[in-house]
């Protein structure tokens, strides 16, 4: 928008100053030989000091307005650069003890999906179990106790069957990324609080090119930090602040879908979120 403003302003300018090359040429007071017809002089002033003199303010408007906005676009810059650095440090100052090994930095997010995989695929008899505990709980009045499973049978809860229904899918991903958010809470909160407060920091200034430095802020993140990023924002459910960003930026734009559990999960969010305008 910049750049426009500049050329409009630029051709103001140019339109100001061949008006009045023109004007001389009209009148005539270009040669010096002729004497000058008050007049007309009085004419050309009164013409220079309307319509030029309104190009040329209407040009260094623009010229000032320019000038405020790209120094607003710096500041921004300048903040949003910080931010980036600010965000790295929290990355690297990530520490996951492996057995007998420390893991640190960027390495921990293989971790922690690993965690969150093993969750996935040897947890869904505990959450099935749960979840049919609290359906009939909820249903029928009755106070069932984890060591009485036997009356599960009896009544048989509706909606239990995992691979067809797309609500258990999803609340069994939000199950098992609480628990590794509740074990992980010392690495993960104050990672995706500031990866939040920087999108929306670029989402609420007033600067152009807002998708330039989302765009940037995803190319910053590894495949991992990507795919739990999008297991977090399930865990915060249809009304998370973060989903209506990721959407709108399309920050999982180059998301490995392959490191996705099931396809389900990916229905949790607009296509936009992907890319995918159509």
């Amino acid at each position: 928008m910049s750049k426009i403003f500049r050329y409009i302003a630029i051709g103001l300018l140019v339109l100001g100053f061949a008006i009045i090359v023109i004007t001389i040429s009209k009148f005539g007071t270009v040669s010096i030989n002729l004497p000058p017809d008050p007049h007309k002089l009085s004419d050309f002033g009164a013409f220079i000091g309307g319509l030029v003199g309104s190009i040329f303010s209407l040009a260094v408007a623009l010229f000032i307005y320019i000038t405020f906005v790209e120094s607003k676009q710096v500041a921004f810059e300048s903040t949003f650069f910080n931010m980036l650095k600010i965000h790295n440090d929290l990355v690297n100052d990530i520490s996951f003890e492996d057995v007998s090994k420390l893991i640190t930095g960027r390495r921990c997010f293989k971790k922690f999906y690993d965690i969150l995989r093993g969750g996935y695929l040897n947890s869904k008899t505990e959450f099935s179990h749960d979840k049919n505990i609290k359906w009939i709980q909820k249903n029928s009045g009755l106070k069932i106790k984890e060591s009485h499973p036997e009356i599960l049978y009896k009544i048989n809860p509706p909606g239990i069957d995992e691979e067809v229904n797309d609500e258990f899918q999803i609340e069994f991903a939000q199950y098992i990324f609480n628990d590794l958010y509740d074990n992980q809470n010392a690495n993960l909160n104050h990672y995706f609080r500031f990866l939040y407060h920087i999108i929306k920091t670029i989402d609420e200034s007033t600067i152009s090119g807002k998708k330039k430095y989302t765009g940037i802020m995803r190319a910053n993140l590894s495949s991992y930090e990507q795919i739990l990023l999008f297991y977090n924002t399930i865990w915060m459910g249809q009304n998370g602040k973060f989903k209506r960003l990721i959407e709108k930026y399309k920050l999982f734009k180059n998301i490995q879908t392959e490191l996705v559990f099931n396809d389900v999960h990916t229905s949790f969010y607009d296509k936009k979120a992907f890319g995918n305008d159509d």
